[in-house]
């Protein structure tokens, strides 16, 4: 009789060893995430038109420590010299989703800067 009950707990105990190690598939599907975004501007004019609240439409899926790159590029495509700068600019701006106020405040501030400095040395 023990060694009935011996070899039952041992076939029990198996039994729920195999059923306890079946893997459930409980797959999350993820949104969308963005992670950089690029522009390239051919003029001031189209910096300063430029629509920020399409930009703030982009990452809002985004989780709010999720990093991001802004990427925004001045690319000069005349040859004539009475043009801002001769120069191509690209100024890249990182940070987490939830700072995308701050990152754009700090783009327009840096695009300003530079061709406000360039704009008062040409005069």
């Amino acid at each position: 009789m023990k060694t009935k009950n011996i070899l039952l707990i041992i076939f029990s105990l198996l039994t729920f060893a195999t059923y306890s190690q079946t893997e459930k598939n409980d797959s999350i599907k993820a949104k969308s995430v963005v992670k950089e975004f690029k522009v390239k501007f051919k003029n001031f004019d189209e910096f300063k038109n430029f629509d920020w609240n399409k930009l703030k439409k982009v990452f809002k899926d985004n989780h709010k420590y999720q990093k991001i790159s802004l990427y925004f590029s001045y690319v000069n495509t005349s040859k004539v010299d009475n043009t801002i700068t001769k120069d191509d600019y690209t100024l890249k701006m990182s940070g987490l989703t939830f700072d995308l106020k701050n990152l754009i405040t700090e783009v327009k501030n840096d695009f300003e800067k530079h061709f406000g400095l360039i704009e008062k040395s040409k005069n």
